[in-house]
């Protein structure tokens, strides 16, 4: 026995009667005794037990007895499952293979769930006999229960991904548990869900702003890599629900502004249809009143027809806002219409010192198109280049190219800064810091005009260099218009949109000369006339209508009293 090696369980054997035993039973000891591998030894009827130093983690509690002992006592709690193999080895002296058995050990005072993949091997007795079985084992407890719990986060991980609502996260929850809950999760309460049955040990997770309770394995101790799985899977929901929770805030907020524009639409509509039965009953008596030649009755019949302009644009807006745009589709000479409603600007332009240049020859067909709605683009465009064009020129040309009519309005003002091309079109937008004939404006004409274009399957494009005017182009489909023309009737938008833009090119008048003086900046000529009127003959009055030309005047000779629009004293 000198060559033993001086471990401790080689100490405890050295202590046994060692006298009748055979020479194989000698050999096989001193082999398990040198080796560094678990391995353990049944030997005899009684199948005595022996193990080396390797082995003793796996005996856990049992070391202190067990040396000796029979192993259907020292394992009495797995001998169901390895007993029947240690008595095929011994029967038949065939060897068995096991890989990553399941056994519940009761190694440290509790059933313990384990897993080894071992061995049995038959031991000669020396007499062309078995005598003995030979365990060879490797415990891999550790590496069965990872990739376990790394199948179940995974399985979650799919199963919580993309879920929008908290209902949907709690049954995706469930089903997940239904399918793959491992024994590490046997239980699980989040709210009102609960799934498996309870344990006898739960553990309180923190997820999110709420606890989920999971009832722990009692097969395995609480141990560090255990915590560790319970974390994972905890803020794998507590991700999930704060991205639900996140999805949910989102998506009330855009019902919310859904529901704003909803009843923003809906009150344009209403009101617009409120402001034109007395806005009719106002121009029906001013129309016939006009006879008298009375300037502050012009002044009020402008007016009130510009207050029907902006009420017809709320109200279009509205119906498009509502998607009922409500297109009258009738067959139409597309140039004569054009040029029509282009003539009426000539003289406006021409007093204003600008030079105007139509071309619209005939398309060759008819087009299908909403009157109405072309006019207001025809002339929204005009206005808005008349408004910003100071001087020089601005043209219109028709053409046909191939199945489209191609409207452009091209002018020499101001332009467009590069920055703000891309918001043109966007609704209620102005243009900071351009000048123009006036500062007024509801920002939704351009807007406007691309959303009636788009209802003809057309486009609107902008082109524009700050300082050297803009060219707005219109596509409008032709389609196949093979009716005649029906007669063009002019309506009362020409008039408010033309009696609009005739104040913007009015000229300002002479400043009085009696009193102190008061400088009046205002870019609507109707509100310096009407002003004007009031304080004519008690003092000094000049009037201007722009910002600039103010404080010009100031810097020539300061006035007593500055009365400004505000918009004018910020331009």
């Amino acid at each position: 026995m000198k060559s033993l090696v001086a471990e401790p369980m080689s100490l405890r054997i050295r202590d046994l009667d060692w006298s009748d035993w055979p020479a194989s039973l000698r050999t096989t000891i001193e082999i398990m005794l040198g080796s560094r591998y678990a391995m353990w030894l049944a030997w005899g009827n009684d199948l005595s037990f022996y193990c080396n130093d390797a082995y003793q983690p796996t005996l856990g509690v049992k070391q202190s007895w067990a040396l000796g002992q029979s192993a259907r006592e020292v394992w009495a709690e797995i001998w169901p499952e390895i007993g029947p193999r240690i008595e095929q080895v011994m029967a038949t002296g065939q060897a068995t293979w096991d890989e990553g058995l399941r056994l519940v050990l009761e190694r440290s005072g509790f059933p313990e769930e384990t897993y080894h993949t071992f061995s049995y091997s038959p031991v000669p007795d020396g007499q062309g006999g078995v005598g003995g079985m030979l365990c060879v084992v490797t415990e891999e407890t550790e590496r069965i229960l990872s990739e376990r719990r790394l199948a179940f986060l995974h399985a979650s991980a799919s199963a919580l991904a993309e879920m929008r609502s908290e209902r949907d996260l709690l049954e995706a929850l469930q089903h997940c548990c239904q399918r793959h809950l491992p024994p590490d999760l046997p239980y699980l309460r989040m709210g009102s869900s609960e799934y498996g049955s309870v344990p006898t040990h739960t553990v309180e997770l923190p997820v999110a702003d709420r606890f989920m309770l999971a009832g722990l394995n009692p097969l395995r101790p609480y141990d560090e890599s255990y915590q560790h799985f319970l974390s994972l899977f905890a803020g794998q929901v507590s991700a999930a629900l704060g991205n639900v929770q996140a999805y949910e805030m989102e998506r009330q907020r855009a019902e919310d502004l859904a529901e704003i524009d909803r009843a923003k639409t809906r009150f344009f509509s209403n009101i617009s249809h409120e402001f034109r039965t007395p806005l009719t009953l106002i121009l029906g008596p001013l129309e016939e009143m006009l006879s008298r030649q009375d300037p502050q009755i012009e002044m009020v019949h402008r007016n009130a027809l510009r207050l029907l302009k902006l009420v017809n644009t709320l109200l279009e807006f509205s119906r498009l806002e509502s998607g009922r745009p409500l297109a009258c589709l009738q067959s139409t000479d597309l140039s004569a219409l054009t040029l029509e409603i282009a003539q009426l600007f000539r003289p406006l332009l021409e007093s204003a010192g600008l030079q105007f240049q139509v071309d619209c020859p005939s398309l060759g067909q008819n087009v299908q198109v909403d009157r109405d709605m072309w006019e207001r683009v025809v002339l929204n465009l005009l206005s808005n280049a008349f408004k910003f064009t100071l001087e020089g020129s601005v043209s219109l040309s028709l053409r046909r190219q191939s199945h489209t009519a191609v409207l452009t309005v091209e002018d020499t003002g101001c332009g467009i800064p590069a920055e703000q091309l891309e918001s043109v079109f966007q609704r209620f937008h102005r243009v900071e810091g351009s000048r123009g004939r006036t500062y007024e404006g509801s920002g939704i004409g351009l807007a406007l005009s691309l959303e009636l274009l788009q209802v003809h399957g057309g486009t609107l494009e902008v082109q524009s260099i700050a300082g050297r005017g803009a060219t707005f182009t219109a596509r409008l489909p032709m389609g196949d218009a093979t009716q005649p023309a029906a007669p063009i009737a002019a309506g009362t938008l020409r008039q408010g949109i033309l009696s609009e833009a005739g104040t913007w090119a009015a000229p300002v008048a002479p400043p009085r000369s009696r009193g102190a003086r008061i400088l009046l900046a205002d870019d609507n000529a109707d509100m310096r006339s009407y002003i004007e009127s009031l304080l004519q003959g008690l003092y000094q009055i000049e009037s201007v209508n722009d910002g600039l030309q103010a404080l010009e005047s100031i810097r020539r000779e300061r006035p007593a009293l500055l009365l400004t629009d505000m918009g004018v004293a910020t331009s």
